[in-house]
């Protein structure tokens, strides 16, 4: 069993991390926010951030990385790359469950990833400052920094999609 959890801040690339290692490697692509998304569509609630901090608080800070566990025992599945973790629960349930479980976190700077955050329809800041403020309590609601101290490997994605491209190729190898 081959189990990569994707980690990283708002706007670092971590979708398209876990997206890549889906279709290039092979890798069946869970992910926490996806299934938060459907549960929400499910109760006719919004697919917002705060929506998703008030399920966590609800269901409890593992009950996705629960039903990931729960669905990869299901289907045998041999090859998952976890997409949109972040606190550091759902990776140390994962690993409980996947002790080979490698944690992959991406890093990119405050300025590449407020600028991509510009494109995005959904969680765009209004300036700056709402960025700084958005990432700080991130950073907290998420425990963040105790996530990131579990990493296997870090991937600095602060330049091309091609030279990412390569970065993860290079991860996949020592995997």
């Amino acid at each position: 069993m081959k189990l990569i959890v994707v980690t990283g801040l708002i706007g670092s690339g971590k979708g398209e991390v876990a997206r890549y290692i889906a279709e290039k490697h092979g890798y069946t692509l869970l992910d926490h926010s996806a299934i938060m998304g459907k549960m929400l569509r499910g109760m006719g609630r919004s697919e917002t951030r705060e929506e998703k901090a008030k399920l966590r608080l609800e269901q409890g800070n593992t009950f996705t990385a629960e039903i990931i566990v729960k669905e990869i025992q299901k289907r045998g599945l041999k090859k998952v790359v976890i997409g949109s973790s972040r606190r550091p629960e759902e990776f140390l349930a994962a690993r409980k469950a996947f002790p080979e479980a490698k944690l992959v976190v991406v890093e990119a700077s405050g300025r590449l990833r407020y600028a991509r955050l510009q494109k995005r329809v959904r969680d765009r800041p209004k300036d700056w400052e709402s960025f700084l403020r958005v990432d700080k309590k991130e950073e907290k609601m998420f425990s963040l920094k105790e996530t990131f101290s579990h990493a296997d490997f870090v991937i600095k994605n602060n330049s091309s999609l091609k030279d990412l491209h390569a970065m993860i190729d290079k991860v996949m190898g020592k995997i």
